[in-house]
């Protein structure tokens, strides 16, 4: 995270079950199930896997500007 601070969520694919299908255009895939939230703070960064779904951008405490690097490694 370059600036600013934003919650996300978190789980392993095989605890969800899936509501749409991937839609590639998007890069989103709707699942429901319950996962974990963890803060992604400036100056910190996340390596997220496959198999690890995620909900990016919530809100910490109020709507703000963020400014960060996002790298996709294929597989």
């Amino acid at each position: 995270m370059l600036r600013g601070a934003e919650r996300i969520g978190y789980a392993n694919i095989g605890q969800l079950s899936v509501i749409k299908q991937y839609d590639e255009a998007e890069d989103c895939l709707l699942l429901d199930g319950n996962g974990t939230l963890f803060t992604l703070s400036e100056g910190y960064f996340a390596i997220l896997f496959p198999d690890d779904i995620h909900m990016p951008e919530i809100t910490v405490k109020k709507p703000e500007a963020l400014k960060k690097a996002v790298l996709k490694v294929r597989i």
